[in-house]
Order: structure tokens, then sequence, then C-alpha cells
């Protein structure tokens, strides 16, 4: 099984795995958290070389094993595709751009929660709070649904409280993983081998690649839109686009085959 996997490939499995063994069995495991992983632009704690390292860390085992049984599967082929340095180039680029639009995403989400935010504290009421929290409570650590979200504070006397916690668990926001290289590489393989066939899960039927491909991605544009949980959707998206836009780019100038189509 692992014979056959490539150098860059197997380096960034051991890599992921002994970071993550680091974060979760090491005394400064939660330092390691803090400061490597990815701070909202803005943020006090944002360093700019959190874009890296935050794609080689993971918030639990399965994130850990969905990202890199991923990388697995689809890594050496396109490793072989577009030889080890250009592999490289392609899945740094996919994972900083899916930062990138991440954190950008976050600023527009903070502005609009902010304008919210003042709407209630100019015109206090049951109703607006309880909307605010339905917005922005969930997906959020300290209020993982909105029932505790609501139990935990009286529409009363605390409402201002629920309000501001909401607000400082949104500037301290933290990101990790290495899906946005993960979902660049679905994308490089979609284009490179359109009709090759991925077994899908749920349901169990074979699909083509380019088809697996864009449904996937419609189906993470739909869930940063109106989903509501704690992934970063806007990650896979822009690690998706940044990805695209250098394979134009490449194929573009003569760095990639000709094949290299939808068709």
């Amino acid at each position: 099984m692992f014979r056959n996997i490539s150098p860059a490939v197997k380096n960034l499995l051991v890599i992921n795995i002994l970071v993550f063994m680091a974060q979760t069995m090491l005394p400064w495991g939660r330092t390691i958290d803090t400061t490597f992983a990815l701070h909202t632009f803005g943020s006090d704690d944002f360093k700019a070389f959190q874009i890296i390292t935050s794609m080689f860390m993971h918030a639990d085992f399965s994130h850990l094993f969905m990202n890199m049984f991923a990388l697995w599967m689809f890594g050496p082929l396109l490793e072989r595709d577009l030889g080890t340095n250009k592999f490289l180039v392609y899945y740094f680029v996919c994972g900083i751009g899916g930062g990138i639009l991440h954190d950008l995403t976050l600023m527009w989400q903070t502005h609009s929660m902010l304008e919210q935010a003042q709407q209630f504290f100019d015109n206090p009421s049951n109703s607006l709070l309880t909307q605010f929290i339905a917005d922005y409570g969930r997906g959020v650590y300290a209020f993982p649904t909105l029932e505790g979200a609501l139990d935990s504070y009286p529409l009363i006397n605390g409402a201002h409280d629920a309000v501001n916690d909401i607000i400082e668990s949104y500037s301290n926001r933290t990101t990790v993983g290495a899906s946005g290289a993960i979902f660049g590489i679905l994308l490089a393989f979609g284009m490179l081998h359109p009709n090759d066939r991925i077994m899908l899960l749920i349901p169990p039927i074979p699909m083509r690649a380019k088809y697996f491909v864009i449904a996937y991605a419609v189906a993470e544009l739909a869930l940063g839109l109106y989903g509501n949980d704690n992934i970063a959707h806007f990650a896979h998206l822009g690690g998706m686009l940044f990805g695209l836009i250098l394979i134009l780019y490449w194929r573009r100038h003569g760095g990639l085959y000709n094949y290299m189509r939808w068709d």
C-alpha cells in the first residue's frame, strides 16, 4: 500500500501525522494550537506564517484521517503527472489560497455580525437577541447549538453578555487543516483525469471525476453560504479556486499537458 506512494506525498503524510501527534501527545500541545493555527486577519494573534503552519494541523483524528486519506488516494497520481516540484508548488498555492479566502470570508461575516449586534445594542429586544444567537451562536465554541446558547443566558439581564461573548468567540476563532490543499488536489485530478471513475460512499455509485468535482464544489458553496457549522467551506473553495487559476496559467504557458481539459 505504501511502497508506491510518491516522495512528496509520503513526506506530507509523515509531517501531518507527526504534527498531529505533537498537538495531542506533547504537554505543550495547546501552545502549538494557539501559536500556529490560523487566526483571523486583524486579530492580535494573527501572524503571516500561520497561513502555512495551519495547513499541517488538524482538529481531531477524523479530520486528519479524511484529509490524509484523500492525499494518499489522489496525490501520488497527481505528483507523477506534474512532477514533484510542481506538485509541491501546487499544493502550497492551494493551501495558502484556501486560508486567505477563508479569512477574508470571516472578515466579511464579522462585519455583518457587528452590524447586527449594534442593532440589538441600540434597541434591545428578545426577538433581536434570539435572531442574533440563531445566526451566529451556532458553530462557535461556546455555543455549539442554539438551544445551548439560549439556556446559557436569560433573555433579559444577560442579553448583552450573550452578544458580547459571541463577538469575542468570533474574534478568537482559529482554523486548522490541509483541506484547502486537498480540495485543490481533487480539482486537479478532475481536470487531468476527467473520465476516471470515483466510487462514492453514500450512495455507493461510481461517478466520473469531473462530475464529482463539480458536485463537490457546488455543495461546498451551498454549505458555505447557507450552512451553519464549524467547517471552513470557503477554505475548500479557496483551494479549488487558486488551484484552477494556477492550472489555467500553467496550461496557457505550456506548463501542463495538452490533454488537460474537461471533455
